[in-house]
């Protein structure tokens, strides 16, 4: 494969996922399979998809379509068990200082308890140092904390979403008062 077919194949399937967004307010990774059953290369390409279609979303100046992507993350991450770590240098030189999916990667670095994990040489390239000095500084923070939720991502994804910082409503509740509602992936389960 040249990098020219897999560049184009990258840009085809994001503008798949953000076509069937735009008709359907569904976030659709076209996968027959369902998260649970998916193999860890499987799990790997749909995170690398979703970041590329958050990128795309942002481009367009899309937040409704960035947050879906958020909470699809959310739930690939949680109903596998798998976090997206391997991507936070790319995360970080996609994003800036205090966005949202940054503190969502940090936090699941945090639940994901990746001590080990960076302690490792090879996982080194996959960081910057900004990262590094997030998650130190969120460990120390939920450490330090009285009660600290066991997994913050899981209990409120708007935490994570762009509508926030505009005093939007959720693309969440727009689609449940126009009747639609969202169904991310089709069966995740």
């Amino acid at each position: 494969m040249t990098l020219g077919y897999l560049i184009r194949q990258t840009f085809a399937d994001t503008l798949q996922i953000y076509l069937v967004w735009i008709n359907t307010r569904q976030v659709s990774l076209g996968q027959p399979l369902r998260f649970s059953q998916m193999q860890m290369d499987q799990i790997s390409e749909s995170f690398d998809l979703l970041i590329d279609c958050y990128e795309a979303g942002k481009k367009l100046l899309d937040n409704d379509f960035k947050d879906a992507i958020i909470d699809t993350i959310i739930q690939l991450a949680t109903i596998t068990r798998v976090f997206p770590i391997n991507f936070i240098k790319r995360i970080y030189n996609l994003t800036h200082a205090g966005s949202s999916f940054r503190r969502l990667i940090v936090d699941m670095a945090v639940h994901a308890n990746v001590v080990d994990w960076w302690q490792d040489n090879k996982n080194r390239s996959c960081c910057t140092e900004e990262a590094l000095w997030d998650v130190v500084a969120a460990m120390k923070r939920y450490e330090q904390s009285i009660d600290p939720p066991e997994v913050p991502f899981e209990n409120d994804m708007c935490a994570y979403h762009h509508h926030r910082f505009f005093k939007r409503p959720c693309y969440r509740e727009k689609m449940a008062t126009s009747g639609v509602h969202p169904h991310h992936l089709g069966p995740t389960q």
